[in-house]
């Protein structure tokens, strides 16, 4: 498991992750991740943001290719400067 400092560590580095992409590469469980970013949120190190949805060929279905359809945005997280 990853601590708070990784995770703001490597969302700097990134600049813009999203939270599927911080569960592959910490290989956690994003319900496992998820509060631990929220806490970040609060100190005011990262915050999040939830890009409009753009449907394309790879995501017909709203949920391929890390598209999270209307009902259930991806969350991404980024550098505070």
């Amino acid at each position: 498991m990853a601590s708070l400092i990784e995770l703001r560590d490597y969302v700097k580095s990134k600049g813009s992750i999203s939270l599927i992409e911080m569960a592959n590469e910490f290989r956690t469980p994003k319900e496992l991740l998820e509060p631990m970013m929220e806490r970040l949120v609060q100190k005011g190190q990262i915050e999040t943001w939830v890009p409009k949805v753009m449907h394309s060929p790879c995501c017909s279905d709203g949920k391929s290719c890390g598209c999270g359809g209307e009902e259930k945005p991806v969350r991404y997280y980024r550098w505070v400067e």
